[in-house]
């Protein structure tokens, strides 16, 4: 992470990036989502639960709590086995729920960072680690993480048409 100075509202725009993708994938067949995207890959379902799911766990264990002037939750978590469940959640949804369930969550990180004061999108929060979580350093690292994924599906969408 490194320290952005960019404006927050051009940073909450490429952050909201995200939600213009799930319209994109909104009318992908069913199929086409439980098809993995190359052997030994992901589905779609599996890669956009995993989106959703850290948006989730964002909003609710930190910027819900900054929000509320709350302590972070926030904690370091075991990767591997937070995406192997978010990976099985998705494969336990339909595509169309998925799509809702990720607008949803950042829609509501999005809404809710744009009414943050400047200080607290940029104020140090401690987490439960001890470890500085700072909204406008996370959210670059997030977007590079969408544009990744979202370049994956794009890339086996055009594949399989």
């Amino acid at each position: 992470m490194g320290n952005d100075v960019r404006a927050k509202a051009e940073l909450l725009d490429e952050f909201r990036g995200l939600l213009a993708f799930a319209e994109e994938i909104r009318s992908v067949d069913e199929q086409t989502w439980d098809k993995p995207m190359a052997p030994g890959k992901w589905t779609m379902k599996e890669v956009v639960g995993h989106l959703l799911l850290w948006d989730q766990y964002f909003y609710e264990s930190a910027v819900g709590k900054i929000a509320e002037g709350k302590p972070l939750t926030l904690k370091q978590l075991d990767f591997d086995t937070f995406n192997a469940r978010a990976a099985q959640y998705g494969r336990d949804q339909s595509g169309e729920k998925l799509v809702e369930e990720l607008v949803l969550w950042r829609s509501r990180i999005t809404d809710t960072l744009e009414g943050l004061p400047e200080t607290e999108f940029r104020r140090s929060f401690p987490d439960l680690d001890g470890k500085p979580f700072v909204i406008s350093e996370y959210i670059p690292d997030f977007v590079w993480h969408d544009r990744h994924h979202m370049k994956q599906i794009r890339e086996f969408l055009n594949s399989s048409s």
